[in-house]
């Protein structure tokens, strides 16, 4: 029978992993007894034990000692321990809001377990998994005896090929018409315990001295466990976003964290570290993409401190709880700041708005403008109130500092820049920009310091040229006025209207949806020898009209582009492009990546929405195309961040050669004229927008390479980087919400934007200066194919 009985909670020390997770056993109703209540002043759980695990003993007899968690991945493990014990057990069942998967937990005194420890639990294969596979370790409440040890064991669910589509491995394109949220959590919860399960495996394998260990016994399981678990969390993912789902988007919130940790996973182990030591040790008997692989093992190893002595371990463990905790605290208080300014407006303002955009500042009360976009961005080049774009300009720029000390994120930067150095520091890293430049393809943060400046000091003039044609245009308009950084947007504005206006039918006219695609697939045949062919898809996908395209090289198909573009009311906001699956030869699995859009117009595109299609279709032929056979160093997840973003860059630079761009136009039917203004409106300011984009790189470096306080380093850079404007007293406190660097993932790669796009720039320019389609069909496939390796 089931036996309910009651509820433990996740206490301090209880290991994150466990939060989520449902327990259930089967146990005789005679074995169980009331244990009494915790102790734990916040704690309301009610605990029930065996009374052979609560003997009577006196103080001196009382001994505490750790507890230990032993884990396995089926519920044969779990009839065939309690059998052999014969032991009455403790069985807690966990009620948690949030649930991952189903498992099971037995308590074992520590005399029994002791006396079978040896042979028994050899026999079972889980004597070498109690020092390693934790992840569903937790500690009881106090008033539970520490004398024992629990067993945790994960009861897989009992779906199969056939009747979960996500767990069809060798399927091309899943059945998403198929999915629901309760068969994608169990989908991905059953590949999550097979993959650790797995993994498990493989380590005992490589402890064994008689095993081969090769490239293909070593790496051939482990991407034969990591392929299927991926392309079902990637669905999941995909599905999430196109779908305005409740369900499925707390299925990914439970499911999101078991991810992260799974993902991990294996640059954990030590035992796989050895052999892929080894392996580095002699790397000339690899191929190319072997090398590759065993060099991103060797250094996730070594980012996951594999090499580090305990002393480090600790810190790196401080250090990454520090930077987590400091983190949120930086966001949750960024995010108060930004709720909290709310400025009416009165009807004359918003009387300029376009219609389209009122909507975005209508409420019930009247008109209102906040720090949240895209009412901010819109506002700033709409409002023709300078002092009501000063007062929101001001307020983005001093949000979370000084200001209000409820808010002030200053103390938070401090701790996490301190914390980043001393985790740079354990791994023998000067500071943590070295650290972060050490997985990119750039050489040094010298060479990308000295780069960037040089570039600087290359596009000042420019800058300031533009910024006296603005103030010129400015002043015939009646705005005699300094130029401020709250007045660019919206001059910048006025003066495209005025200059550079082009007609929105026109370029619709110019650039219908179906010669778009028609002209990208002749596009990337004729110049970078890749062949696009629509098909009608076997399986149903989320949507009726979403497209789908084959893609091919020397007539072979390599991989699946989904293109999912007209918007829809429960798709997000925005543009995307998603891997789905990724090349991997050992399971014979075809890259599928899904491009994601929100036209408006279903017929037709923008020159903004060009643009971004241009950019998804690069990223989405990165991925597919990839020659790399194995899933760690295939696609556009592998790439280093500061070379990840070249060939979007690349494609939507193309925009600038009418060769290319008369190609995407309705029977190439694009005039010169309409050209130049394409172009002239995509290079208006660009000098001031680099400008700023090189200040913010440099920043980011500085702060994680100076020990000097981060208000220092702003007052320090800013006046030599950003000379087209005054200096303001609140312009130093953006660090205070600058959260890509603070609390995001561009830590010391904020300049990996820049990067990306000084590469695809040069390959633009050799593209560009070819005079016939086999020159630039040469130059397009050496150096800027989407089919192009880089090293990892």
């Amino acid at each position: 029978m089931i036996m309910d009985i009651g509820q433990l909670c996740p206490l301090p020390k209880m290991g994150r992993a466990m939060r989520g997770f449902k327990y259930s056993a089967t146990l005789p109703q005679n074995n169980i007894h009331e244990a009494g209540e915790c102790r734990y002043s916040h704690c309301t759980c009610r605990l029930l034990a065996s009374p052979v695990l609560q003997p009577e003993r006196n103080r001196r007899q009382t001994r505490k000692s750790p507890q230990r968690v032993f884990s396995a991945s089926t519920a044969f493990f779990y009839r065939l321990i309690t059998a052999c014990i014969c032991l009455p057990a403790l069985i807690a069942q966990y009620l948690v809001r949030e649930r991952l998967f189903f498992a099971r937990a037995v308590r074992i005194a520590r005399p029994q377990l002791i006396g079978m420890s040896s042979s028994l639990l050899r026999g079972l294969g889980l004597r070498k998994a109690t020092t390693r596979f934790t992840p569903l370790t937790f500690q009881c409440c106090r008033n539970l005896p520490s004398h024992g040890y629990f067993i945790l064991l994960p009861e897989i669910p009992d779906d199969t090929a056939e009747t979960n589509s996500l767990l069809r491995v060798t399927d091309k394109v899943p059945q998403y018409n198929d999915i629901t949220a309760e068969s994608a959590f169990r989908a991905v919860g059953k590949l999550f315990i097979e993959y650790e399960s797995g993994l498990c495996q493989i380590e005992e394998q490589l402890e064994d001295p008689n095993h081969p260990k090769t490239f293909k016994s070593v790496f051939e399981p482990i991407e034969k466990l990591l392929s299927p678990m991926e392309s079902a969390w990637m669905s999941v993912r995909n599905l999430l976003l196109v779908r305005n789902d409740n369900d499925i988007a707390k299925a990914y919130e439970k499911l999101h964290r078991r991810a992260e940790q799974a993902n991990a996973r294996r640059f954990n182990s030590s035992q796989i570290y050895r052999v892929v030591k080894d392996f580095h040790d002699d790397l000339e008997k690899f191929d190319d993409d072997q090398q590759q692989v065993i060099r991103k093992y060797c250094t996730s190893f070594k980012l996951m401190g594999l090499d580090l002595d305990y002393n480090n371990k600790q810190i790196l463990k401080e250090t990454a709880d520090t930077i987590r905790r400091q983190g949120a605290t930086f966001e949750n208080k960024l995010a108060q700041a930004t709720n909290a300014f709310k400025q009416p407006l009165d009807g004359d303002i918003i009387k300029t708005f376009p219609e389209n955009l009122r909507q975005h500042f209508s409420t019930q009360n009247g008109f209102l403008v906040t720090l949240h976009e895209p009412q901010y961005s819109a506002f700033m080049a709409y409002c023709s109130d300078r002092r009501h774009r000063q007062n929101l300009y001001t307020a983005a720029s001093i949000r979370a500092s000084f200001t209000n000390m409820a808010w002030n994120n200053s103390i938070h930067i401090e701790e996490i820049r301190c914390a980043r150095k001393q985790e740079a520091r354990a791994f023998g890293y000067k500071t943590y920009a070295e650290k972060a430049t050490a997985t990119k393809m750039a050489p040094s943060v010298e060479h990308i310091v000295k780069t960037l400046i040089d570039l600087s000091k290359k596009i000042d003039p420019v800058a300031k040229e533009h910024i006296r044609g603005l103030q010129a245009f400015c002043a015939e308009k009646g705005f005699k006025a300094t130029l401020e950084r709250w007045d660019l947007p919206y001059w910048r504005r006025r003066y495209r209207q005025a200059h550079l206006a082009i007609d929105e039918n026109d370029m619709r006219q110019l650039f219908p949806l179906e010669a778009v695609l028609q002209g990208l697939c002749n596009f990337v045949e004729k110049f970078f020898g890749i062949e696009m062919r629509e098909v009608q898809s076997k399986e149903p996908l989320w949507a009726p009209d979403v497209k789908m395209f084959e893609v091919a090289v020397d007539s072979a198909m390599v991989g699946t582009i989904l293109m999912d573009l007209p918007t829809r009311g429960d798709k997000y906001p925005g543009s995307w492009c998603q891997r789905l699956k990724t090349r991997c030869v050992t399971t014979n699995t075809s890259p599928l990546v899904s491009i994601v859009m929100n036209l408006h117009d279903r017929t037709s595109v923008s020159l903004s929405e060009l643009s971004d299609l241009l950019k998804n279709l690069g990223h989405a032929l990165q991925h597919t195309v990839s020659r790399a056979r194995y899933i760690d160093v295939s696609g556009i997840a592998n790439l280093p961040w500061d070379i990840g973003h070249m060939v979007p860059d690349l494609f939507d630079m193309l925009l600038l050669d009418k060769r290319f761009a008369q190609m995407l136009s309705a029977e190439e039917a694009l005039t010169d004229e309409y050209h130049s203004k394409i172009v002239d409106s995509r290079l208006h300011m660009g000098a001031v927008d680099l400008q700023h984009e090189i200040y913010l790189s440099l920043l980011d470096l500085e702060l994680y390479s100076s020990d000097d306080y981060w208000q220092d380093v702003v007052n320090r850079l800013r006046p030599h980087l950003i000379t087209a404007f005054p200096k303001h007293q609140h312009d130093v406190f953006h660090v205070c919400s600058f959260s890509e660097i603070i609390s995001g993932p561009l830590a010391a790669g904020y300049y990996s934007k820049i990067w990306s796009r000084m590469i695809a720039a040069e390959v633009f320019h050799a593209m560009h200066e070819c005079q016939d389609d086999a020159d630039i069909a040469k130059v397009a496939r050496r150096q800027g194919g989407p089919e192009r390796k880089h090293s990892t």
